[in-house]
């Protein structure tokens, strides 16, 4: 059996909706669980054995369980993150009571043009989030004393943009920059998929900001994320699919250490987004 760490120093990212408002073309989310089919106390309960609970959909903050989900997570002792296009919580402000208590929110930023957000589907009916209500998002989010993380996923259309001033302002704990993941063979974004080298110049052009960075490249990226879908079951990373035979996690009788070990993940690439 492989060499883990405890658990508990494993954070889970449970997406627990696949639905989006956004339909940003590079997303692996099927899109078809548009809501969670079970308790969603049950899996928290099972989630249990982790050390942090990171919500990812699709988009979190669109499901009305979300508040309860975030409260119940909190109230039985898990430590609560996110990552949201920010979008739905702009026009919902009473949403960022739900971030109460969490350790970190992170905001996905692709682009600082609205033309780049909408190519790349990061828009709701040709709206975008605008750089202003961005900045306010970031600053209401550290006012409420959160580790604040950006999440930047590079590719073909913002591969030449510079978000400097954007990150001097907003000044985010962590700044996430991944290079676009080609995912199975049924990716219909070719075009946005750009080389290593690629991916490394954009690093050196905002290398002033290597203390806050943290990089992955598509190898980093794969099998190092410990991830459970809307439907309770544990998934790979690449391709973004459900192991053949694996029981939901939902279900009374699952185990969900056993789970674990069954998956491939790669705890040393694991640790490696870690460190700084």
């Amino acid at each position: 059996m492989k060499k883990y760490p405890s658990l508990s120093d494993i954070t889970v990212n449970w997406h627990f909706i696949d639905l989006c408002n956004m339909k940003c073309r590079f997303c692996f989310a099927n899109k078809n669980c548009q809501k969670i089919k079970f308790d969603y106390k049950t899996m928290l309960d099972h989630l249990q054995v982790f050390r942090r609970v990171n919500f990812v959909g699709g988009e979190p903050t669109i499901s009305k369980q979300f508040p309860s989900i975030v409260s119940y997570a909190q109230n039985i002792g898990l430590k609560t993150s996110i990552v949201t296009n920010g979008f739905n919580i702009t026009k919902k402000h009473h949403l960022f009571n739900a971030f109460l208590n969490m350790s970190t929110v992170g905001l996905s930023i692709d682009s600082l043009s609205r033309n780049t957000n909408i190519h790349l589907g990061r828009s709701v009916n040709n709206n975008t989030l605008s750089i202003n209500d961005a900045i306010k998002f970031c600053h209401k989010i550290k006012e409420m004393g959160i580790e604040l993380k950006i999440n930047t996923v590079v590719n073909s259309a913002n591969l030449n943009e510079n978000f400097s001033e954007f990150i001097d302002i907003v000044r985010p704990n962590r700044w996430k920059i991944f290079q676009v993941l080609p995912v199975g063979k049924s990716s219909n974004y070719e075009d946005l998929l750009i080389t290593t080298e690629e991916f490394n110049n954009f690093l050196k052009r905002h290398s002033q900001f290597e203390s806050i960075i943290y990089s992955e490249n598509n190898n980093l990226m794969t099998n190092s994320y410990v991830m459970i879908n809307a439907e309770g079951y544990f998934m790979d990373t690449a391709p973004y699919i459900v192991k053949d035979n694996q029981i939901s996690l939902y279900k009374p009788k699952a185990n969900i250490i056993d789970e674990f070990y069954k998956m491939n993940y790669k705890i040393e690439k694991y640790e490696e987004r870690y460190k700084k």
